[in-house]
């Protein structure tokens, strides 16, 4: 075991929402790289300071020590990965026609879900996008908590607050039957996709692409340029999907939590 021999240089960044949704103190660690004794001192200031969960994004292939691990309870939890796409790419070729599953229902239709609260079923689309997020990986944070989270998002979602439009997946026989679900926000030419997700008894029927497909018309439409998404380098039927539209993964992070207070202490 080593201790840190001088004060890290790298502040924690307090998370102010984070902190009242968990009931805990929280906080950031907001450079990626930070040797093991800056990280260790980092640590040491944040259980000093009652700090209960710290988060930290870095590079791809980082590995730490055991004994810093075991000291402040540290777990990496997942890698996050970019993708993004140039819409103009997507339009002019012809290799990047929606792929057809061969178990394809050509009975789908997407439509726009006007604003209003999230109804139960997208509540439990929001838990299904949220299968990898490291707030589902981390044993540490109780499984209420990270399903609420979720929520929160997707109500936020088709508020109007977190996303500019909804778009929903119904059999064209069932219009209140939620089979697939994908959030949108445009700004200044650039589209970012928040959630997406399908149930899990209608994969392999191509709803995905379609709302991919949706999705990057709504884009069009509004004359955005290239549309990013954000999900886990382990979720492999996500970044398969991302990967048959071109989408180029740009950043890989590697995500680690720590919980800086003694074991006895801890949640």
């Amino acid at each position: 075991m080593f201790t840190a021999t001088s004060s890290p240089t790298v502040a924690l960044r307090r998370l102010e929402w984070d902190s009242l949704h968990f009931g805990v103190p929280v906080a950031e660690l907001p450079v990626p790289e930070m040797n093991d004794e800056d990280l260790w001192g980092a640590l040491t200031t944040a259980r000093a300071e009652g700090l209960r969960l710290v988060y930290w994004a870095t590079y791809r292939e980082r590995t730490l020590p055991a004994d810093l691990l075991a000291e402040f309870h540290g777990l990496a939890v997942n890698h996050r990965v970019k993708f993004v796409a140039s819409l103009n790419d997507l339009r002019q070729s012809q290799t990047l026609t929606p792929p057809r599953s061969p178990g394809r229902c050509v009975d789908y239709r997407v439509g726009e879900l006007p604003r209003g609260p999230a109804s139960r079923e997208l509540l439990q689309l929001s838990i299904v996008a949220g299968g990898h997020s490291r707030f589902h990986v981390d044993p540490r944070i109780p499984a209420g908590q990270f399903r609420e989270l979720y929520e929160v998002w997707m109500n936020r979602s088709t508020l109007g607050e977190l996303a500019d439009v909804v778009l929903v997946a119904t059999p064209s026989n069932a219009p209140d039957d939620f089979a697939g679900v994908i959030t949108l926000s445009e700004t200044a030419g650039a589209g970012q996709i928040g959630l997406l997700a399908v149930r899990e008894d209608r994969r392999g029927q191509g709803v995905a692409t379609l709302l991919m497909t949706a999705a990057h018309d709504w884009l069009r439409q509004r004359s955005a340029t290239e549309v990013s998404v954000v999900t886990q380098l382990e979720n492999r039927a996500a970044c398969g999907l991302y990967s048959r539209w071109n989408c180029e993964a740009v950043e890989v992070r590697q995500w680690f939590h720590f919980w800086p207070q003694a074991a006895d202490e801890g949640r």
